[in-house]
């Protein structure tokens, strides 16, 4: 099929054949592509791990998460605390609430099974048009091209398609469109996202081994590698906290547990302020203090980006030789609980500076 876009004449089947080609021997070696081959379950929970982290991030944790509930049955069975401390290291953890959530509602209302209609994927917490596109063409064979950040490179570069022209994402999802696998759609899919991870990569792409060169736009203006170019990003909004850090004379620190919070909810967390959009002033801190005893400042600080926030934390120190009320923990059994990186840092950072 030819069909002419942003003055460029693409033969759409010819492009699916030469693509197909090339993943059928240089396919990425995936443990969610492996052993029950296309299973929805490995897709959905890899698809879910992937928002927004790394490939090689994602492969461990999710060996470990599969291992630990095989199926959604089981994974319904657990409860949000264990879920989220198997989802430390990945970040994000909306989507460990999602995964939650979801496993319920697809025990419940699907017998288990993730449903096969797109629409019905769109309807799971957490599922858009990408993750259900990806597990519907997939696991299930429906003829769709759903677009990540790699499909949407190598669409845009075939294209020469900029991010800051006037709808940029319409036209790229146009394009993806165009492309309809009936036989192999999940190969398909997962042949533009290997092929947007090996060969057109985001800096120093491959264009010299590329066999879609020649259908390539960018490649024939030399313009690839300022395709598709970066969208103007806001800068992170900057959030500021205070940490109240007490340990004891068994070196427990005191933690409570994140309630009805939108960032890290359900998580262990040191005792805190509210995030403010101003610096707090330490003479208005009476209401949050989590204990009456005397509180250091030694003018300790921790930066961090996280939730799309840029967050500056101030630690106040507390050493206590009586064991108060509340939910202590070891130094030593920090890794049995599901405590946000954060906090972590800010225990080794008090840990290192104070004595």
């Amino acid at each position: 099929m030819l069909v002419i876009n942003n003055n460029t004449e693409l033969d759409i089947e010819k492009m699916s054949q030469v693509l197909m080609k090339w993943y059928d021997v240089n396919a990425r070696i995936l443990p969610w592509r492996n052993k029950s081959k296309n299973s929805p379950y490995h897709i959905w929970i890899s698809e879910i791990m992937l928002q927004q982290t790394t490939v090689k991030a994602v492969i461990p944790k999710f060996k470990s998460f599969i291992k630990r509930w095989p199926d959604i049955k089981k994974l319904s069975l657990a409860s949000i605390d264990e879920i989220l401390h198997e989802w430390q290291g990945l970040g994000y953890y909306t989507r460990a609430h999602n995964i939650f959530r979801s496993a319920l509602i697809i025990s419940k209302n699907y017998n288990g099974r993730l449903p096969k209609n797109i629409d019905s994927l769109k309807e799971l917490p957490g599922i858009g048009d990408y993750t259900a596109g990806a597990v519907a063409s997939i696991a299930f064979s429906i003829p769709v091209l759903p677009v990540d950040v790699n499909i949407e490179r190598v669409l845009a570069r075939i294209n020469g398609l900029f991010k800051n022209e006037k709808n940029f994402k319409s036209k790229v999802n146009n394009v993806a469109k165009l492309f309809y696998e009936s036989k192999r759609p999940g190969d398909l899919t997962q042949a533009f996202m290997d092929f947007g991870a090996i060969i057109c990569k985001p800096n120093n792409p491959l264009c010299e081994i590329c066999p879609l060169s020649k259908f390539c736009l960018s490649f024939r203006k030399k313009i690839v590698g300022k395709v598709p170019g970066k969208k103007y990003l806001k800068s992170r909004k900057k959030r500021y906290g205070v940490v109240f850090f007490v340990i004891n004379n068994k070196n427990q620190i005191l933690f409570r547990k994140r309630k009805n919070s939108k960032i890290l909810r359900g998580m262990m967390e040191l005792p805190m302020t509210p995030l403010s959009k101003h610096k707090w002033n330490l003479n208005s801190l009476d209401q949050y203090y989590p204990i009456k005893c005397e509180w250091e400042d030694n003018n300790i600080f921790v930066k961090a980006p996280i939730s799309g926030f840029q967050l500056e934390i101030k630690i106040l120190f507390s050493r206590m030789g009586i064991q108060e009320n509340g939910e202590w923990v070891a130094l030593d059994n920090i890794g049995s609980y599901a405590i946000p990186s954060i906090f972590k840092k800010i225990i080794n950072k008090v840990l290192k500076e104070l004595p």
